[in-house]
C-alpha cells in the first residue's frame, strides 16, 4: 500500500500481512493485536519458519499461487533459517525489495536494531513482543501506524 496522504494510491481490500513466527502463542497475540485494529482490515497468513517463509515470499512449492504480502511481521529467532537471513533474501530478490518489514523479537529494540545492522540489511521497523495486554493493543496500534506511514 502507498500511503495515500502522500498522494498515493489507496489500499483495495485488506492488507495483506505474513507473520512469521515459530511460537503459537506469539503468532496469537499478534493475531490478537492486527484483527483487533478498528476500520483496518487485514488478511493475515503465518508461516512457522524461515524456510518456509523465503518459500512463501518467493512463491515456491505449495506458495506458488500465492499473493505477495504488503506486509512481513518477522522473528528473528527461527528453526531452519533465521530471520536475519529471510531479511537478507527479500531484500536481495528484486521483486520482494518494496515489502515492508517489521521485526519482533523478544529482545529489547536496541539490540535487534544492532544486529540487523550488523549484517548491512534493514527492517522498516523493530518491535519488542508485547506482555501485557495492553502492550498487546499497542502493538496493534504501532503496526498500523508504521505500515501506514512508510
Amino acid at each position: 500500500m502507498n500511503n495515500p496522504a502522500a498522494g498515493g494510491p489507496v489500499q483495495i481490500g485488506p492488507v495483506q500481512i505474513l507473520v512469521v513466527e515459530d511460537n503459537r502463542v506469539d503468532a496469537t497475540i499478534v493475531r490478537y493485536a492486527l484483527e483487533g485494529q478498528k476500520d483496518w482490515p487485514v488478511e493475515l497468513q503465518f508461516v512457522q519458519d524461515g524456510e518456509e517463509a523465503i518459500h512463501y515470499l518467493e512463491k515456491r512449492y505449495k506458495y506458488a499461487q500465492v499473493g505477495t504480502p504488503d506486509l512481513v511481521i518477522l522473528d528473528l529467532n527461527l528453526p531452519k533459517r533465521d530471520g536475519v537471513e529471510v531479511l537478507r533474501a527479500m531484500r536481495d530478490h528484486p521483486l520482494l525489495t518494496s515489502v515492508k518489514v517489521i521485526v519482533l523479537s523478544s529482545s529489547p529494540v536496541d539490540v535487534i536494531e544492532r544486529r540487523v545492522r550488523s549484517v548491512d540489511i534493514q527492517p522498516d521497523r523493530c518491535f519488542t513482543k508485547p506482555i501485557g495486554l495492553d502492550e498487546v493493543i499497542e502493538l496493534g496500534e504501532k503496526i498500523r501506524h508504521c505500515y501506514v506511514s512508510i
